[in-house]
């Protein structure tokens, strides 16, 4: 990831010099690269935070649904806390439902 920031900015810088860019326009651009740079980072973890707080809802609201399953089928409760699971909590839910049913 550094190397790919250095290459960049040694672009950028290259691609100044041929167009004759001076040092405070530079300082200028180069507020805003680290701006954008700031504002990706910003938003991608608000986003990842926000898919956390839908998975960690989705497991415990699969947990709630699958404990009735189980209890209106008469078969062992299975809870799954771990969030790598998430699938299965969905595929025993609905094979439970299809059993229901």
């Amino acid at each position: 990831m550094k190397n790919k920031v250095q290459v960049t900015l040694r672009c950028l810088s290259d691609i100044w010099d041929e167009i004759g860019i001076g040092k405070d326009s530079r300082v200028g651009r180069l507020n805003s690269v680290c701006e954008h740079l700031t504002l990706l980072c910003d938003n991608m973890l608000t986003e990842e935070k926000g898919n956390l707080a839908k998975m960690k809802d989705t497991v415990q609201n699969c947990n709630r649904e699958l404990d009735h399953l189980c209890m209106a089928l008469n078969v062992p409760y299975y809870q799954v806390t771990a969030f790598a699971v998430d699938f299965n909590l969905y595929f025993l839910v609905t094979l439970f439902k299809l059993e229901s049913d």
